[in-house]
């Protein structure tokens, strides 16, 4: 999250303590150990004491391989049309681009990508974050109000009344707690951002035409059901780098 809307966040959005089950990446994967997770998978594997030379084998070909170029094979699901990732239908603005043209230009190597690779330097950068995040909130407990503050997330509201949290600052900490099996978090939400199944016809994308109201709704949902079928290239990206291990 930038730091204007980080800020933003702060001062309009208000905690709110939920399942943290009900939380979820921006790629469809969702927390509380219910399915696939690169960023929960890896911290699962710090409890339960798997080599940290696996975990990181794991993670790095998951990078390698989950290499979306549309949205609807971004989060596992078919839509009509291909879509630009992160082009939400119930956005006002068009997201930048998330194909860039240097790997040092992605701001996230799990939601953007570049044809020339993944810089291994960004891939132990995870690492580190992953497991300092975990060992930290292990050794210590988990104390947001004390270091980076309540994750930012943004609610979805389906029309049956269930609630998905879109996690958009604090992903590592919720993957943490997810491994640690702690049940419920406080986020922060800003209700004005909310996105409502209900207000489906209006949603700045399908108002505009640029999204059929069919596979809006199927983005919506995907982050309710989770992306159980992240796309999987047959040619993995190439490394920029050399991956260390201190397993």
């Amino acid at each position: 999250m930038h730091g204007l809307r980080r800020i933003v966040h702060n001062l309009l959005g208000r905690p709110v303590e939920v399942p943290l089950a009900a939380c979820v990446h921006f790629g469809g994967w969702r927390y509380g150990r219910t399915g696939c997770n690169p960023y929960e998978d890896y911290c699962a594997g710090l409890t339960a004491h798997r080599p940290k030379a696996e975990l990181q084998a794991a993670f790095t070909d998951f990078l390698r391989h989950y290499r979306p170029h549309d949205f609807g094979s971004a989060l596992g699901v078919k839509l009509s049309q291909p879509h630009p990732l992160w082009q939400y239908p119930w956005a006002r603005r068009a997201a930048p681009p998330a194909w860039r043209l240097l790997p040092e230009d992605c701001p996230d190597i799990l939601t953007h990508f570049s044809e020339a690779g993944v810089q291994t330097a960004r891939i132990e950068e995870e690492f580190r974050w992953l497991e300092s995040t975990y060992h930290s909130i292990l050794k210590r407990g988990y104390a947001p109000a004390a270091h980076a503050g309540w994750p930012h997330a943004r609610r979805l509201r389906a029309e049956n009344g269930a609630e998905r949290f879109i996690i958009l600052d604090g992903n590592h900490r919720i993957a943490a707690l997810g491994a640690l099996e702690v049940s419920k978090v406080v986020v922060r939400c800003w209700s004005v951002q909310d996105v409502r199944e209900a207000d489906l016809a209006r949603w700045p994308g399908v108002r505009r035409g640029a999204w059929s109201r069919d596979d809006a709704r199927a983005v919506f949902h995907a982050y309710f059901s989770g992306n159980q079928h992240p796309r999987r290239t047959e040619m993995p990206a190439p490394l920029i780098g050399a991956v260390t291990s201190d397993a």
